[in-house]
């Protein structure tokens, strides 16, 4: 017989329930664990450090109490000098007078006041120092006004700076003249600090460096002079001179060498010229004559000499001047043969030949001066008047010389003026030739052209110029000018030149 043996519900249902049970337990001894551990370390963070023995509660009380005092007392102090400050107001000193003295200062020692004024300098610090003292006394008013007098001390001594300069300049001048070269050193050193560039400065500095070199050679000029050395003595004196003009010793000197010199020279030359009358050397008394015209021309002897000269040879050397007039002429060097003609005319002034002659060079020499001006610039005959004033010229200079035959040579005979007259003509012939030039411009831009016209604004223009060189220019408000310079040649067809401002300021 088979039995079927069946669980009760009731007890599957119990165990159910002790699991869950079981369950809700667990959690809860968990969480009492996480809280527990939780306590535990804020209660290490938290613990409070262990009590010294300096802080225990009864010195802990008596520093309260100490402090408790103290800030009472300070209090105290702090209400009596608040009522001492209201009735009493504090004195502060003025820090920026201080500060304007410092800038002072530092423009003082810029302008190296302490070199050049150095008293005045000094009783500027004398007002600085007596200020810092009567800082410390807390003198302020005082103190400011120190400040204030050592600035106005430096103000005024800068005001008179250029006095000052004029001062030294003038002593170090006078020093360094007399031969005081260390005061005059210390004098141009205190001027240098004023005006480190200026040129009296710069050359007395250089005149003390160099017054051994100079006073050398001023001695040896006296030794050369006592054994009767002139010429050396003057060239001792020459390179002294060349180092430092200035020096009026030495000047002084080197006239009276020269003019002792002079008389010796001419009371030997006046010696060698009666020798050479008696030797019958009238070129050699000629040179000397002139030579001692050069050193004294208006000593009477000199007209002695020439007289008795001009009546030994006045007619020979009438001819020699005549071979070397013509001469010249013929080199087409007029002025040296006007000199020539003068000089017969000094000797007989009723020369035929010579006032024909004179006249005739002197008219060469104009006509050549005329053609000089077409040939050497032939640029100015660009302008109008001119070219106008030198086509006149051209024809003068040929009409006179085709005219008045009688007085000039054929122009074979003078090449030189020839080639200058065809060389005239070309450059007029270039000069007339007019080249149109066009200018073009954009109507804003105000157009002229040098010493030809202003055109003002326009968008074309079209003229005719002679052959040079021509500045245009271009002006617009707002813009950049515009400017060219145009080279125009006889060989050019036309010209075009574009003038508009177009770059802005």
């Amino acid at each position: 017989m088979n039995t079927v043996l069946k669980a009760p519900s009731k007890p599957v249902s119990t165990e159910a329930d002790n699991e869950n049970s079981h369950s809700g337990t667990l959690v809860f001894v968990l969480v009492g664990i996480i809280i527990c551990l939780v306590l535990i370390i804020f209660s290490l963070v938290l613990k409070p450090e262990p009590i010294r023995q300096s802080e225990s509660p009864a010195l802990l009380k008596k520093e309260s109490n100490i402090k408790e005092n103290s800030a009472r007392t300070d209090s105290q102090i702090a209400h009596s000098e608040k009522k001492l400050s209201d009735s009493k107001p504090e004195i502060k000193f003025n820090e920026k007078i201080e500060l304007d003295w410092m800038l002072k200062k530092v423009d003082a020692e810029n302008n190296k006041l302490s070199i050049w004024s150095k008293e005045d300098f000094d009783k500027a610090l004398a007002y600085e120092v007596s200020a810092i003292q009567k800082i410390k006394e807390k003198n302020y008013s005082e103190a400011e006004s120190d400040y204030k007098k050592a600035i106005k001390q430096i103000d005024d001594t800068l005001l008179k700076k250029e006095d000052f300069f004029n001062k030294i300049i003038l002593d170090a001048i006078t020093n360094l003249n007399e031969g005081n070269l260390e005061q005059s050193e210390i004098a141009f050193n205190k001027a240098k600090a004023i005006h480190e560039e200026d040129q009296r400065v710069i050359r007395g500095l250089e005149r003390i460096k160099s017054r051994d070199e100079v006073m050398v050679l001023y001695n040896n000029s006296l030794e050369q002079e006592k054994n009767n050395f002139l010429d050396e003595a003057i060239l001792s004196l020459d390179k002294a001179i060349k180092i430092e003009p200035e020096l009026k010793l030495i000047n002084k000197k080197q006239a009276e060498i020269k003019e002792k010199k002079l008389e010796f020279d001419f009371n030997n030359t006046v010696s060698q010229v009666l020798e050479a009358f008696d030797n019958y050397d009238l070129a050699l008394v000629k040179t000397k004559i002139k030579y001692l015209k050069s050193l004294n021309a208006n000593d009477p002897i000199i007209d002695e000499l020439e007289l008795r000269f001009n009546e030994e040879k006045k007619s020979l050397n009438i001819k020699q001047l005549q071979i070397r007039a013509r001469k010249q002429e013929s080199n087409e060097q007029w002025e040296n043969a006007k000199n020539s003609y003068q000089k017969i005319l000094n000797i007989d002034s009723n020369s035929s030949t010579a006032i024909v002659g004179k006249e005739r060079v002197k008219k060469y020499s104009h006509l050549n001066e005329l053609i000089d001006d077409i040939v050497n610039k032939p640029e100015r005959l660009q302008d109008d008047k001119v070219f106008e004033k030198s086509k006149k010229a051209l024809n003068f200079v040929k009409n006179e010389i085709k005219e008045k035959q009688n007085i000039y040579y054929s122009t074979s005979k003078t090449p030189k003026l020839n080639n200058k007259i065809t060389l005239a003509e070309k450059n007029i012939e270039k000069a007339s030739t007019l080249i149109k030039v066009t200018i073009l411009s954009d109507t804003k831009t105000d157009v002229s052209m040098y010493k030809v016209a202003q055109f003002g604004k326009i968008s074309e223009k079209k003229i005719q110029l002679r052959p040079g060189k021509y500045t245009i220019v271009g002006t617009r408000a707002g813009y950049r000018d515009f400017r060219k310079t145009i080279q125009i040649t006889a060989n050019d067809q036309g010209y075009l030149v574009n003038v508009q401002c177009r770059e802005r300021i």
